[in-house]
């Protein structure tokens, strides 16, 4: 019974996600029908010499795959982070792995501003690797003398870590040369205007790499729920999944910030509402939560195109904003649950 429950949600959300996944396609600036989309994406060569065929296979594909990655990634591994941590406010942006992942590509963009655009694009996801994971060993060794009745402390040490590297990210965007400002600032914005197949490929990777990692912590981040000692003595080696629960959601978070920049609070709103729907259950949550993900940031993608003819509003702006009203609701239901 529960199999074929799991299953009927396992279908319904990848219903919504090519749903969402097509009509992200098919919106933009130049008119094409669902028909000719089909017609472009399955029959390639009848659309070969037209303009509609460019578009797609040029411009909007990878950049609609390339927020489809970046919300299934990250939803992913916002619900390892909470299970992890044992904390529903987990999420990688507030601990500041984001943050750390950013610093880390705009340092290496600024010190090689006269590397050629290929080879940057093959670099940027290895040096969001570096910073992403520098955080992560910090906030794990944090957790080594920060006992679990005292886990707000690593949550607020995480949110420290945050604001320290967004006031450097802050200050290279300040003194930063013009040549590497325009470009760094609308990157710092958050989202995907354009995206290449080379940077969609590598990011991919590492991206695949890490949720095949992350996916088969689910049984263990059940038993970790009953307690780090209760955990040991069921034969968990904690050391070891605590080290790939870190490396995976480092080389997730790294891909996401090489593909849309710092986006924020993904991690912290679909695993929260997955888990309220679904439950508690990481078998079934890791999986939920990243095609939930993926759902997420599709459709807010195209809410920040429908906002604006002229322009379309940084993706980043819109999921910071909703994070901010859905922290403070998250704030609010815990403290009347409290009274």
């Amino acid at each position: 019974m529960k199999n074929s429950h799991a299953s009927v949600r396992y279908i319904c959300l990848s219903l919504l996600l090519a749903a969402a996944f097509f009509c992200s396609l098919h919106m933009g600036a130049i008119a094409i029908s669902y028909k000719q989309l089909l017609g472009i994406l399955f029959r390639p060569g009848s659309y070969q010499a037209g303009e509609q065929f460019t578009v797609i296979w040029f411009l909007r594909l990878p950049r609609v795959l390339a927020i489809l990655l970046v919300g299934m990634g990250l939803g992913l591994a916002g619900a390892v982070m909470q299970g992890l941590l044992r904390n529903p406010l987990a999420d990688p942006g507030l601990l500041g792995i984001s943050s750390g992942a950013s610093l880390a590509i705009l340092i290496f963009g600024l010190i090689t501003s006269s590397i050629k655009l290929a080879v940057w694009q093959w670099l940027s996801p290895v040096y969001a690797l570096l910073g992403s994971l520098a955080v992560l060993c910090f906030l794990y060794v944090c957790s080594k003398w920060i006992s679990q009745k005292e886990i707000t402390g690593l949550i607020l040490i995480g949110l420290a870590c945050n604001a320290l590297f967004s006031s450097l990210i802050a200050f290279l965007l300040y003194f930063g040369p013009e040549q590497f400002l325009e470009n760094a600032v609308l990157w710092s914005f958050g989202g995907v205007s354009s995206v290449s197949w080379s940077l969609l490929a590598v990011s991919t990777v590492l991206l695949g790499l890490g949720a095949m990692m992350l996916l088969k912590q689910a049984s263990a981040l059940n038993v970790l729920a009953l307690g780090e000692e209760d955990a040991m003595q069921l034969g968990l080696d904690l050391a070891r999944f605590k080290a790939v629960c870190i490396a995976g959601t480092a080389l997730i978070v790294a891909a996401s910030v090489a593909l849309a920049g710092p986006v924020a609070f993904v991690g912290l709103i679909v695993p929260h509402i997955v888990r309220r729907i679904i439950g508690a259950d990481h078998r079934s949550l890791l999986p939920c939560s990243a095609l939930a993900g993926g759902i997420f940031l599709l459709i807010a993608d195209m809410l920040c195109q429908s906002l604006s003819q002229a322009e379309i509003v940084p993706l980043g702006i819109l999921t910071a904003l909703l994070g901010a009203v859905f922290f403070l609701w998250l704030l609010f239901c815990y403290r009347r649950s409290s009274c």
